[in-house]
């Protein structure tokens, strides 16, 4: 029992038996006999659970009992921690996926050098070619540059990409104007679309709102900001 306790609270035990007053649980002023427990870090709620369990109970097993108790009551909620933390990976990843293979699909002749874009292995996103995840699973960068890309970027849904850092589609035969959705991309650093002659128009105001841009290659106006 003490082992699997130990797995659940960090805490010392000394076994010597002592007698005495409690003087750590309020309004408790009569002798009794418990086991010194060092608890140091402990919540309060804690010590004064267990030292009230030894008055009551005046045995080691009481308080062995308690707390295996509270240990066993408190695994759902770790539990339910956990999976709050994976569930939105799981669902942020799987609509990075979507976005990707919507777009791929409005692309010619993109199987060649987008060939494992598709929901089929999904949950190997970040395996897929021209891709980088973060630790955490969700994309850093997409390093397009050469890839025979023919389309537009209008079916690219930006605003799945709440982390992407780099954004590279540099000699390509991109075509028609920069969406405004661009600004979306509220983590992006470096963005290089240059040599693309067919992607024309103004640039859209939207970019104002990238403010962690260091970088900015685009057909016509090739610059760079260095961020303060």
């Amino acid at each position: 029992m003490l082992q699997k306790l130990m797995g659940c609270f960090p805490f010392k035990h000394n076994q010597d038996m002592v007698i005495g007053k409690s003087e750590n649980v309020p309004f408790v002023n009569h002798e009794i006999r418990h086991t010194t427990t060092v608890m140091d870090g402990w919540p309060a709620s804690f010590r004064v659970f267990i030292s009230s369990a030894a008055v009551k109970h005046n045995s080691y097993q009481a308080i062995m009992k308690h707390l295996h108790s509270v240990c066993f009551l408190l695994l759902p909620y770790t539990c339910l921690l956990l999976c709050a933390e994976i569930t939105p990976v799981k669902a942020d990843t799987r609509r990075e996926a979507e976005a990707l293979v919507n777009w791929k699909a409005s692309l010619a002749d993109a199987d060649e050098s987008l060939g494992p874009w598709s929901m089929a292995n999904s949950t190997s996103l970040c395996r897929w070619t021209h891709i980088t995840c973060d630790t955490a699973g969700h994309i850093i960068e997409l390093n397009l540059d050469r890839a025979s890309l023919n389309g537009t970027l209008d079916k690219l849904d930006f605003s799945v990409f709440p982390h992407l850092r780099r954004l590279l589609l540099s000699y390509n035969d991109l075509y028609s104007t920069i969406p405004a959705g661009i600004g979306n991309l509220t983590s992006l650093v470096e963005l290089d679309i240059s040599w693309n002659q067919y992607l024309r128009g103004n640039i859209p105001r939207s970019i104002g709102q990238l403010k962690h841009l260091a970088v900015l290659r685009m057909p016509g106006f090739e610059a760079q900001r260095r961020a303060a």
